[in-house]
């Protein structure tokens, strides 16, 4: 093998050796940023709901009135 295709595959060996940890950080990260995000999403949806819901109230007891 002649020198430079050694340091090839010494630079090719440690970026997949330094992606391998940083890939477990990602991950690790989202599972734990995910869950408070999608509570947030879901208090969202139901708070457009209560909105419309509000809304159709107020337009039948003007309808009624």
């Amino acid at each position: 093998m002649s020198q430079q295709n050694y340091k090839l595959a010494s630079i090719g060996a440690n970026c997949c050796g330094g992606l391998v940890p940083l890939m477990f950080f990602g991950i690790i990260l989202a599972a734990i940023v995910v869950r408070p995000f999608q509570a947030r999403v879901r208090y969202v949806k139901q708070g457009s709901a209560r909105h419309y819901v509000s809304s159709i109230n107020k337009g039948q007891q003007a309808y009624f009135a």
